[in-house]
Parts: C-alpha cells; sequence; structure tokens
C-alpha cells in the first residue's frame, strides 16, 4: 500500500480535537488533519471541487456548448467526456455572462483563501466562510472520505490527454445562510498532469447516495468492535474500503506490519471483510461460503 495512502487510512482513524484558524502553509507543528487535500504542501480550499447541484444551469451551459446529449451520463459521470465531447478544459461563457469551467486549474486556486478545520460527526471539515444571504454567513467545506487509486482514476477519465496524480472521493457542501442548511455532495475528484504540464483538478463522478451512511463513520463502528475481530490494536491495523453500495459500506480489515507490530514490512495480511449497513449493524463475511453474519448474532 503507498505511505501517503497509508498515512491518510492511518489519521482518519484518529481524532481531531481543535478548531482554529490557518493561514495556507503547513509546518511540523500544525500537520493537516487526512480530511484537508494538500498540493505541494497548501490546503485545497473547498471551491476546487465543482459540485453538482441544483440549479442545473452550470450543466445545461456544458451540455449546450459541447453538443452533449446523454445529460443523465454526463451530470453522473463528468469524468468520461473530458477529452471526448468536452474538447478543452478553458473555461467557457455561460448564457448569463459568466466565465465557468468544471476543470479547476490548480495556476488559478487561490490558496490564500483562510480556512479553519471544524470537527463534525463525521470527521472533520475544512471550512471557509462566505458572504451568504443578506445577514446570514455562509460558508462551503469539505472533507476526503477515502483515497481512489491511480488506475481507477484514469478509467473514470479514459479520453484526458494527461495522468492522474492522486485522487479521493470527497464530501462537499455549501451553505448561503437561511433556513435551507447545507447543501451536500459526494463526488470522485481526481488531480490530473496535462501533457503541457499543466495540473487541474477533475470533478470524475458524482455519487447520490444520501442515505448511505459515511465511510468514516462505518470505520469508527468497526473500530469499536475491534476487539471481537482480531487482538491487535487500532495502531497496528488498516481499513481500504470493499465493495460500498447504497445500503452498506463494505471494508476490508487488514494487519500492518513494521517494528512495533511485528511481521514482514514487505507483506501485510487480510483479518476480514466486514460491512455496516444503514442500520449501523456490523456484519462479517464468512470465508467458507462468502455469506454475512452480523457480529453479535
Amino acid at each position: 500500500m503507498p505511505i501517503k495512502s497509508l498515512f491518510l487510512t492511518l489519521s482518519l482513524l484518529l481524532s481531531f480535537n481543535a478548531v482554529a484558524n490557518h493561514s495556507n502553509e503547513t509546518n511540523e507543528e500544525d500537520s493537516k488533519p487526512a480530511s484537508a487535500w494538500l498540493y505541494k504542501g497548501q490546503v485545497l480550499p473547498p471551491n476546487t471541487f465543482k459540485k453538482k447541484l441544483p440549479p442545473s444551469d452550470y450543466f445545461e451551459a456544458f451540455e449546450d456548448h459541447f453538443d452533449i446529449n446523454c445529460t443523465d451520463v454526463f451530470r453522473s459521470k463528468p469524468g468520461l467526456y473530458f477529452g471526448k465531447a468536452i474538447s478543452h478544459l478553458d473555461p467557457i461563457e455561460a448564457s448569463w455572462g459568466e466565465s465557468i469551467s468544471l476543470a479547476v486549474a490548480i495556476d488559478d486556486v487561490d490558496f490564500d483563501q483562510p480556512y479553519h478545520f471544524e470537527e463534525t460527526d463525521h470527521g472533520i471539515d475544512v471550512v471557509h466562510l462566505t458572504d451568504g444571504i443578506g445577514i446570514y454567513n455562509g460558508d462551503e467545506r469539505y472533507q476526503i472520505m477515502q483515497d481512489i487509486s491511480l488506475d481507477e482514476c484514469d478509467l473514470m477519465a479514459p479520453y484526458i490527454n494527461g495522468s492522474c496524480k492522486e485522487a479521493y472521493k470527497v464530501h462537499v457542501s455549501t451553505w448561503n445562510g437561511g433556513s435551507m442548511g447545507h447543501q451536500n455532495q459526494i463526488g470522485i475528484y481526481g488531480l490530473f498532469e496535462m501533457e503541457d504540464g499543466k495540473a487541474y483538478i477533475l470533478p470524475l463522478k458524482y455519487i447520490d447516495d444520501d442515505a448511505a451512511i459515511y465511510f468514516k463513520e462505518a470505520k469508527d463502528i468497526l473500530l469499536n468492535n475491534l476487539p471481537k475481530l482480531t487482538s491487535l490494536s487500532s495502531e497496528c491495523v488498516y481499513l481500504l474500503e470493499d465493495g460500498s453500495t447504497e445500503s452498506y459500506v463494505g471494508l476490508n480489515l487488514r494487519e500492518i506490519h513494521n517494528d512495533q507490530c511485528g511481521g514482514d514490512p514487505n507483506t501485510d495480511v487480510s483479518i476480514g471483510f466486514y460491512r455496516i449497513d444503514q442500520d449501523k449493524e456490523l456484519w462479517e463475511m464468512d470465508y467458507l461460503d462468502g455469506s454475512y453474519q452480523r457480529i453479535g448474532e
């Protein structure tokens, strides 16, 4: 497993109990929670991640400009259109006169936006405060839910003239104040380096699974039951997502091998496969027949 992915996985298993303002630089005394996406040591702001939220004018503008007919596919899997129907990544001019883009060029990212970390029920959000509407303050926020393999990332944007360097499943949220609350979106985003050397953050896939429990919450449920599953401590295991659906989050619990935990550091071992359903019940796979049994039965 890549060191960076392992670090992110382990970091998500820890709680972060501080809420503080930050300039967009990190150092040894001010390390980021795993929820933040770093680019060359700087935290990407929330507006880097383009959302598929109502109204739909934003996507309609791209459909009209690039003559995209399969709107349902485009709005759920935009990565399939970059480099093909969407022939370039430059901004386009919408009918209302605004310059808009789905691809966010790293060169255009405002890394000086103020932000802070905020603990929620599902992890740590990176929060940028906005003006909101009227007398209300608003905010934009996001958190990384899990890392995505580079191979999977490249497959989500097969026609683009570049390669995926980093990808994550991200929960993005916007609030403009008032009674409407936050508008939430889960999506998979990739950092692509193009053949001309430019780098972009691209939305690859939007996931409409509001009914599903969060990946972070599922991991917490499994770790709370860890003594029932293995004699190893939480410092000597890590988790990978395994076949999640809208009904459950699938997790593969694996051993960490190092000086502290023992074992061959060049290998790791699968302890078991588990599912956490929407009722927050933990299920374990039987290796003999592949069926799942609820823990505690």
